[in-house]
């Protein structure tokens, strides 16, 4: 059983497709599946380069055992066995839950070639049907900032911000393009459960997508065990204010960085999905929109943001740590104990839509997204079902439409 238990949380510690191959680093489980739990998340030794991959990564890269969906009547446990699987981080080695930022620096070296991500065919975007609700423009002119006393620079840091009595950690990449003397969009991308804001950085495709499109990226540490508090799980402290975290942060950024503060967005994947979807209906008033991968709403949440705002979600067919059709769920690795019931992928579609008074029928836009187009105040809701297990979400089809909202 002891054998058994670590091949299981090194299974978990990739995104499995349904044929079993690895699609990215992921140190994670979600709530109801058996993983144990890291001595601590890697906070407390920042530094400001990247990391190597830890010795649970690095025997994953030679093991690469991925579980398959748990059969009727299975645990965790017994259903961990499964086909081999491979790695393929954005930018090296898979994220340490441990020590994300000791040793040498693991990113491409200078001036070499780096692998380009997919572009998206033209027109890709939805199209609103004749007769929706006018969307924003494709390129919103940024809201006037003066930037006279805004002293930040390009480069990767390791910041700290106190907020509720702790000290939090996050890492910041600012691209090379960044002079201060034009407002730009902010990316707050939450990393999932066990893992932390390095695993996210080197994981989510934003850093990569940053220097091209020339936004601000933060990837922060969730506060306890790794994990965030987003309503009826998954924090053990059930007073654990990430909402608060997250606005202390923001302003941080604001203070020392040139930032449009109508296009502030919030990504995540897994227990950083489901994050993204609270700060959704719990800090509609900051940010302009969302993209949650991997998760679903809760029904035990009370979702009422203060405005209608738009959300892209990405969900697989075959993710067996949240499954598509949602599902109630008794705890999670972390230690964390307490009932919380998935939505579903598309129960959670249908209630952004209703929250945020979408009418008619979802467009199909191709490539497995619908999308309502008709909702008030020109926002959308858009549900993106993939392959590929649990899995990272597509950070430039995020942006495609993320891109093309502000805060009114």
């Amino acid at each position: 059983m002891r054998v058994a238990a670590i091949v299981c949380w090194l299974a978990l510690a990739v995104g499995c497709s349904d044929s079993g191959t690895s699609m990215v680093p992921n140190a994670e489980t979600v709530a109801g599946e058996s993983a144990p739990v890291p001595s601590g998340s890697g906070a407390d030794n920042p530094s400001p380069t990247q990391g190597p991959a830890s010795p649970v990564e690095s025997m994953v890269n030679t093991v690469g055992t991925a579980p398959s969906p748990e059969p009727p009547g299975q645990t965790g446990m017994e259903a961990m066995a499964g086909p081999s699987g491979s790695m393929g981080p954005e930018d090296g080695p898979g994220a340490s839950a441990m020590d994300p930022a000791s040793g040498p620096d693991l990113t491409p070296e200078e001036g070499s070639e780096p692998t380009p991500e997919p572009t998206p065919e033209e027109g890709s975007g939805p199209t609103p049907e004749e007769g929706s609700e006018p969307t924003p423009q494709d390129d919103p002119a940024p809201e006037p900032v003066d930037c006279s006393t805004r002293t930040g620079t390009s480069g990767r840091t390791v910041e700290t911000v106190d907020h509720a009595g702790v000290t939090r950690r996050y890492i910041l990449h600012v691209p090379a393009g960044y002079t201060g003397q034009e407002p730009v969009p902010l990316m707050v991308n939450y990393h999932p459960l066990l893992t932390d804001g390095a695993a996210a950085e080197r994981s989510s495709g934003y850093k990569r997508l940053a220097d091209r499109e020339g936004f601000i990226v933060a990837f922060p540490d969730g506060q306890e065990s790794a994990a965030w508090n987003v309503g009826p799980c998954c924090t053990a402290s059930r007073d654990v204010d990430d909402v608060g975290f997250t606005r202390a942060l923001v302003a941080q950024v604001q203070s020392e960085y040139c930032i449009d503060a109508k296009r502030i967005y919030a990504s995540g994947f897994s227990m950083g999905g489901g994050m993204s979807h609270y700060v959704a209906c719990e800090a509609a008033d900051l940010f302009a929109a969302v993209a949650p991968g991997a998760f679903d709403l809760f029904e035990e949440n009370t979702c009422a943001p203060a405005r209608p705002i738009t959300v892209i979600s990405f969900r697989s067919t075959s993710d067996f740590i949240v499954p598509y059709e949602g599902g109630r769920k008794e705890s999670a690795p972390n230690g964390f104990r307490g009932t919380h019931t998935f939505l579903g992928a598309t129960a959670t579609f249908e209630r952004w839509a209703e929250i945020n008074g979408c009418t008619g029928q979802a467009m199909d836009e191709g490539g497995g997204c619908q999308t309502h187009n008709q909702c008030t105040d020109g926002v959308e809701v858009t549900l993106c079902t993939v392959g590929g297990g649990h899995a990272w979400p597509d950070a430039e089809r995020s942006w495609q439409t993320l891109s093309r909202f502000t805060l009114p």
